[in-house]
């Protein structure tokens, strides 16, 4: 597989693309995503082998959000079973791609590990004790910024490889390697389309702030700290169809391929 150098303004063009296909099907695409996100809480509530198997799983789940994300393109229904049809499509590789998944993000912990003393694994955790906690706020600054840092060249990696391991047969070890390159020769378009999927969502998650609290009573208002465990798992409703369907159409423009495929 080739990779384009498409222009920097394609990076907004993809979200725009990913959200016409999401409207395309909201319903679908909420179906989709909520049994993801159903999954995802299920898979991790598993001792000890939850997180990394939830990473494990990521390319095949990936590869099944971009099968409905074609469907979507070629006016297609998008239906729930399409959420697990990425296992059908060389899945043994895909699992591969998940191990090096696991691998990238536990380096990038390493990291955080030797750039803040374990303080920001230690609050991830919730910390041994408050005194603890507190000392460790001071540091997990450090922490948090080596983990983006060093997570972003596995995020390159695995942007393209489910799809091009599912649709092309790529070998893991390449397709790895191609998604990393595609993205290094387009990060003027990736650097756009991250910064204003990040705008996007910042004023996603204000509006769905200001109507929860507009709705909720007088107790939530005074501590609105309390409704992130709801309004999160919402906002992922909407926010994470519109990350596949834009990788998608991202996918389409850079590896030059056509309608539907």
């Amino acid at each position: 597989m080739k990779a384009r150098v498409v222009p920097a303004l394609r990076g907004a063009q993809w979200l725009l693309e990913g959200v016409r296909l999401f409207l395309s099907a909201p319903l679908g695409w909420l179906m989709i995503s909520f049994g993801y996100l159903l999954l995802v809480v299920l898979v991790s509530a598993i001792p000890k082998i939850g997180a990394p198997l939830v990473l494990l799983l990521y390319p095949g789940f990936t590869a099944g959000f971009l099968i409905a994300s074609r469907s979507s393109a070629m006016r297609q229904p998008v239906e729930l079973p399409m959420l697990i049809s990425g296992f059908r499509e060389r899945a043994a590789q895909q699992f591969a791609l998940g191990g090096a998944y696991i691998g990238g993000i536990g380096l990038a912990l390493l990291g955080s590990w030797l750039a803040d003393d374990g303080a920001l694994l230690r609050m991830l955790q919730g910390g041994p004790d408050a005194a603890q906690r507190q000392r460790d706020a001071q540091e997990v600054g450090r922490g948090a910024l080596a983990a983006m840092l060093l997570y972003l060249p596995t995020f390159m990696m695995i942007f393209y490889a489910p799809v091009l391991t599912a649709w092309h047969g790529t070998r893991p070890a390449k397709s790895l390697f191609f998604s990393f390159v595609a993205c290094l020769l387009n990060w003027r378009a990736f650097l756009l389309y991250v910064g204003i999927g990040i705008l996007l969502m910042v004023v996603l998650i204000n509006i769905i702030i200001i109507v929860a609290l507009s709705m909720a009573g007088a107790e939530a208002r005074a501590n609105p700290a309390g409704l992130v465990p709801v309004l999160a798992p919402a906002l992922l409703l909407f926010t994470l169809p519109v990350m596949m369907t834009s990788a998608y159409a991202s996918y389409r423009d850079v590896f030059g391929a056509r309608e539907g495929a």
